[in-house]
Formats: structure tokens, sequence, C-alpha cells
């Protein structure tokens, strides 16, 4: 008789994690769905008097979340520069947030208001992806303090690496969505 070798389990922070992330796509998926559906209804599109959105400035900041995602990614890599690599990771994401920010106010200056179609969808989209991102400076912030102190473990860190890819991996879609199509 051969005897069944048990398998080693995912860490319970792994597993969450992947079950919110699988929620969280369903959420974009939806939103995209709307875009996509509610967009296709114009033939121009931003329609006549609403702001060009700042392609050049936020594929920049798209650049500034992908070195993010980046330096998590070697945070799994190099267990010594954990909290080195961590806290790039969140001030590149601070960054990110900010251009996106700086953004925001220009075009609501230009009058991009959430009365209209195209205004209630760019809102919707982006900022929810800007919600998530916000949220992520805060685990972030709090991974770097835990991987200074020696209190951060692998598991922690493939959690957060996959919600990360998830988080930083989605922008470029969105990106490519709201802004080039």
């Amino acid at each position: 008789m051969i005897a069944a070798v048990p398998r080693p389990r995912p860490p319970n922070a792994l597993v969450g994690t992947m079950v919110l992330v699988g929620a969280e796509a369903m959420l974009f998926l939806g939103l995209v769905s709307s875009f996509v559906l509610l967009r296709s209804q114009y033939v121009t599109w931003p329609p006549l008097g609403q702001p060009r959105l700042g392609v050049l400035a936020t594929g920049v900041n798209t650049g500034v979340l992908l070195a993010s995602g980046a330096a998590v990614w070697w945070a799994g890599r190099r267990r010594g520069a954990r909290p080195r690599a961590l806290a790039i990771a969140t001030a590149l994401a601070v960054a990110f947030l900010v251009g996106q920010g700086r953004e925001w106010v220009g075009l609501v200056d230009y009058g991009l208001s959430a009365a209209s179609v195209y205004g209630s969808l760019f809102y919707a989209v982006v900022g929810a992806h800007a919600v998530h991102v916000a949220v992520s400076v805060g685990i972030l912030g709090w991974a770097t303090l835990a991987a200074h102190r020696g209190h951060w473990s692998d598991g922690a860190q493939r959690a957060l690496g996959l919600w990360w890819a998830f988080v930083v991996g989605l922008w470029p879609a969105l990106y490519a969505l709201v802004y080039l199509w």
C-alpha cells in the first residue's frame, strides 16, 4: 500500500487574497462591461464639449505604478531587501495617486462632470481603481513596517504580491480602455 503524502497547504492569507482578487475581478469586469456598452453608443468619443484626458501624463503615471509592482516583486525575491523594496513600492504608489489626483483636478477645472455619461464612466472606472491603490498604499506601508521589524512572513509576502500584481496589472488595461480607445 502506498501512503499518501500530504501536500503543503497554501497560507491562509494567500487563499483569502485569491478569493478577494476573484471578487474584485468581477467588480472590474462589470465596470468595464458598462464602459464598453455605453461607449459603443457614441460615434464620437469623447463627446463634443468634453475635455480630453491626459494621455501622456497618465502614461508616465502608468510607468510609475508598474515600477511599484516591480518593487513588490523584488521584495518577494530578496528577503534582505524587503523593507527597502516595500518602502520604494509604497512611495511609487503614492506618486501614482498624486499624479492621478493632479489630473483629476485639471479635469474638474475643465468641466468634466459625473453628470455626463463620459464623466461618470471615467470617474467610476478610474475612481474604483484609485480607491484600490489608496487602500493598497496603507497595506504597503503596514507591510514595510512589519518587514522592517522582521515580522513579515513569506506567506504574507505572497498574498501581498498577488494583490498588488492584480491592482498594478489591471491598470494598463484600464488605461488602454479609458484613455486610448
